[in-house]
């Protein structure tokens, strides 16, 4: 049996993610938590990222992984065609590619037809579930990305959703076997998000929303309904396309109860958690919401949208709140939870003793670690180089020219 002590896992960030960009947004220190639990299981892992050498001054966040950048500062699009001969080296000794998302796919595909390495497609929300929640958002790139979906999960030797119900469509959408596509959870730190050891002491209540600032998440139903509860403060954390219209609103109605924050580092989200009583995330759908996890293993009440990918996590009223996305649902949800400190209290328990016994990051990097063992037994592929990339032919003929150059040299 092949051993992963002596293996070499290579990850594919999200085509033109960089680590530059996870820091800024607050990802980078929560996406390297669970690459630092393995190290010590497997041999070597590589990260592959399409940001430039800015990308080294983050090693020191996570020590121990090789960071393969884009150093020639090639288009996207160029660099995710010629990552194949860009890093062969490390791509020749890879035993284990694993894309972080669909969007990084791409590359790692490539990559593993070319090599003929195993291939593990990991995707954390289901691009025919989305698109039908938000079709507009979707539906120029639908058919292209389906493909490029419906293609890296043939091909691949494993594939890893985050809940039951995506691996549901992905066996209807693309008749796989069951056998090839496993369930493994977003992990939440349970220790860092904690309950705190004394509860905080403030004049007012604080309401706490913390994600993307989009359509998806209903930001703008939140804020109407938080808008006339003069008697909390609010805080919004994030950012996105509906930034400068929340801001715009929050002069407008003079709203000086709420705080439209910025993106905030995921080591520092514990203590927003533990300042905060209720946290409100109304989303219209969802994939496996890490925040609203981070917040009820914070021991916080949650009041959540009654969508997918939400409603399958919490019993209303027992583990949290599940209000619909009209705004009057949301202030209800907030007012009754206010108004009652022990079903607060009751609920926070509730919800912090479910995220540690389904999603601590111990029991996901025990899923990580079998799956990353099945795969490596599995038959590696036939290598497919084919289509030979391009900077590489072109390579090849500027070495040919040169030696017919030095021939003529010679000869004259």
């Amino acid at each position: 049996m092949n051993s992963l002590k002596e293996a070499h896992l290579v990850l594919f960030l999200t085509a033109g993610a960089s680590l530059q960009y996870w820091h800024k947004v607050g990802f980078l220190s929560r996406e390297a938590e669970l690459y630092q639990r393995l190290l010590p299981h497997v041999g070597r892992i590589s990260w592959v990222t399409y940001g430039g050498a800015s990308d080294l001054q983050y090693q020191d966040v996570i020590p121990g992984i090789h960071i393969l950048y884009n150093r020639w500062r090639l288009p996207i699009q160029v660099y995710i065609q010629q990552l194949p001969w860009l890093h062969r080296a490390a791509f020749q000794s890879a035993t284990l590619l694993k894309s972080e998302q669909t969007g990084g796919v791409e590359a790692a595909l490539r990559t593993a037809e070319f090599f003929g390495k195993r291939l593990i497609a990991r995707s954390g929300f289901s691009l025919a579930l989305f698109a039908q929640y938000e079709p507009q958002a979707y539906e120029e790139n639908y058919d292209s990305i389906l493909a490029l979906e419906k293609k890296s999960f043939s091909a691949a030797q494993q594939i890893v959703v985050t809940t039951e119900e995506m691996r549901d469509t992905a066996l209807k959408t693309h008749h796989l076997s069951p056998e090839k596509i496993r369930v493994i959870p977003n992990y939440i730190n349970t220790e860092r998000f904690a309950p705190p050891e004394k509860p905080t002491q403030r004049d007012r209540p604080l309401i706490l929303f913390v994600g993307r600032l989009t359509y998806q998440k209903n930001v703008e139903n939140l804020l109407t309904a938080v808008a006339p509860l003069k008697n909390v403060d609010v805080e919004i954390v994030g950012s996105g396309t509906l930034y400068d219209t929340l801001v715009q609103r929050i002069r407008d109605e003079n709203l000086s109860h709420v705080k439209l924050i910025g993106n905030v580092p995921n080591a520092e989200l514990p203590q927003k958690f533990r300042q905060a009583a209720i946290y409100v995330q109304p989303s219209r759908y969802e994939g496996h919401p890490k925040t609203i996890f981070e917040a009820m293993s914070s021991g916080l009440p949650v009041i959540a949208g009654n969508a997918p990918g939400i409603r399958q996590f919490i019993r209303h009223q027992e583990t949290g709140w599940l209000c619909e996305e009209n705004p009057d649902s949301i202030r209800a949800g907030i007012e009754a939870l206010l108004a009652n400190a022990e079903m607060r209290q009751t609920i926070g328990q509730a919800a912090r003793r479910y995220v540690v016994e389904n999603f601590s990051l111990d029991q996901v990097v025990a899923l990580e670690l079998a799956m990353l063992d099945h795969v490596l037994n599995l038959p590696a592929p036939t290598p497919q180089p084919t289509s030979r990339p391009i900077l590489k032919s072109i390579w090849t003929y500027g070495q040919r020219v040169a030696v017919v150059a030095r021939r003529k040299l010679a000869r004259a």
